[in-house]
């Protein structure tokens, strides 16, 4: 075991530095160095739930170190930055129109050129004026990222201000004049998080290409790929393999490996062609590096290895291997939203969940992903669900008991999940208030669920908060 880590990983430390070993002033070589002890302690398969963990802090631990010297709260500019935030008046517009985490409107500050007049009347409730402003600002002034991103905000909070453009024209925009640098970056990176299918659209097709430092270049790729991954867009993360590379020449070797390695980890759940071979062949040309960046070569490994197990365990339902394939090969917290699709499985047909629980959870291959999946739940459980007493507990299962009398255990599991799921009562809570009942059916009822690990974990999925 490591030495700075707890022996149970529910215990392991939050902070992705902690877990990790290292302070957060650490350079990126340290924390790969870091990441690449752990991962040699935790194999994926002696060891999922660790090598998981260990993951996640690494790629977290990676975002904090690229983005925390340039935004260090949020998205919100300076003081001293021009960049506006919108305020908005009349109607506001459909939840869907708004971009992820939109500032609230903000007092115009003194006008000091054409484009803060134009603010200032954005202001003052005429937006479509200030919008044609603006516009023709941004098209004699075609460097400006900042137009462009106040452009952006206007049609995030008025969409209909524009019948041809969308804020994403104009984010597309702004990461191209500011050559992929500056607070458009960042809220590109929320809108990939956000809506990935707009963010990944041909707005943005061309961006890869743009004139700019080629870490800031494979900053961006990497952010797309793994939105791609999620919403599984093979095609784009080809299109940009190809776009990267022919100015493969540009490119730091160790930045570039880095890349494609996040690519090929992201690929290897499903191997979608022509995307996996173009990476593969990308790859081979890096093999020099095997020596000098062996936790890249390592991490292609081990995701090769967990891929595997993921694709034995084809019996684990839909919407649970999505949910682990996230949590392996996906960005950070990024198998939290694929819960929905699994508690409204559950919910859909409770008795059918557990039959397919059942089946998976005798069968060798899918215990691996089964383990994963409920270590997962396990994080999110509440300390502070609702506490019923123990009789109205028995009296929940004594109810259930009497709709289906003398059927057994197996003909009532979907009614009582059902029930449990309504009135969100953990089975261990059912347990342990009909364990020490009078009742002899209700005490038989308790010795069966506790035995029963489909029914928790089924119940642990429809009740699931992300």
């Amino acid at each position: 075991m490591a030495d700075h880590l707890p022996d149970d990983p529910r215990h392991w430390p939050r902070d992705p530095f902690q877990l990790l070993g290292v302070e957060p002033s650490a350079s990126e070589m340290d924390v790969k160095r870091a990441y690449t002890r752990l991962i040699r302690r935790f194999k994926p398969e002696h060891s999922p739930e660790q090598f998981r963990l260990v993951r996640e802090a690494y790629e977290a631990a990676l975002e904090h170190r690229k983005w925390y010297p340039v935004f260090p709260t949020d998205v919100s500019p300076p003081a001293d930055d021009p960049t506006p935030v919108i305020v908005t008046s009349g109607d506001a517009p459909p939840e869907s129109a708004a971009p992820p985490d939109a500032p609230e409107l903000a007092r115009p500050r003194p006008a000091r050129g054409p484009e803060d007049e134009a603010w200032a009347l954005a202001v003052a409730g005429e937006t479509a004026e200030a919008y044609t402003r603006l516009v023709e600002l941004a098209r004699s002034r075609v460097e400006s990222a900042e137009l462009a991103l106040r452009l952006y905000w206007l049609l995030a909070v008025h969409p209909a201000l524009d019948a041809d453009r969308t804020r994403h024209d104009w984010l597309a925009a702004a990461l191209v004049r500011s050559r992929l640098r500056g607070p458009g970056v960042e809220l590109y990176r929320r809108e990939l998080e956000a809506d990935p299918v707009a963010a990944l659209s041909g707005r943005y097709v061309r961006l890869l290409e743009t004139e700019a430092n080629h870490g800031d270049v494979l900053a961006v790729a990497r952010q797309r790929v793994m939105a791609a991954m999620v919403i599984r867009r093979w095609h784009v993360i080809d299109a940009d393999l190809a776009a990267l590379a022919a100015r493969v020449g540009e490119f730091d070797e160790g930045a570039w490996l880095a890349y494609l390695t996040a690519a090929m980890t992201c690929l290897a759940f499903e191997l979608p062609a022509p995307a996996t071979e173009r990476c593969r062949n990308l790859l081979a040309g890096l093999r020099h590096l095997e020596l000098s960046h062996g936790w890249a070569f390592d991490m292609i490994d081990e995701h090769e290895l967990l891929a595997r197990a993921w694709q034995d365990a084809y019996q684990v339902p839909v919407a649970v291997r999505e949910v682990v394939r996230l949590a392996w090969s996906g960005p950070y917290g990024a198998w939290r939203k694929g819960l929905g699709a699994a508690a409204e499985w559950v919910r859909d047909d409770p008795a059918a969940a557990l039959r397919q629980l059942d089946l998976a959870g005798s069968i060798q291959e899918c215990q691996p992903v089964l383990l994963t999946y409920s270590r997962l739940l396990e994080e999110l459980r509440s300390e502070e669900g609702r506490q019923y007493p123990p009789g109205l507990i028995r009296g929940f299962a004594r109810e259930v008991l009497e709709r289906t009398p003398d059927h057994g255990y197996a003909a009532l599991r979907g009614e009582l999940l059902r029930v449990l799921i309504a009135e969100a009562i953990d089975p261990e809570e059912l347990w342990r208030a009909c364990f020490p009942a009078t009742h002899t059916t209700s005490r038989w009822l308790s010795s069966e669920v506790r035995a029963d690990p489909a029914i928790h974990l089924a119940w642990r999925t429809a009740t699931a908060q992300a």
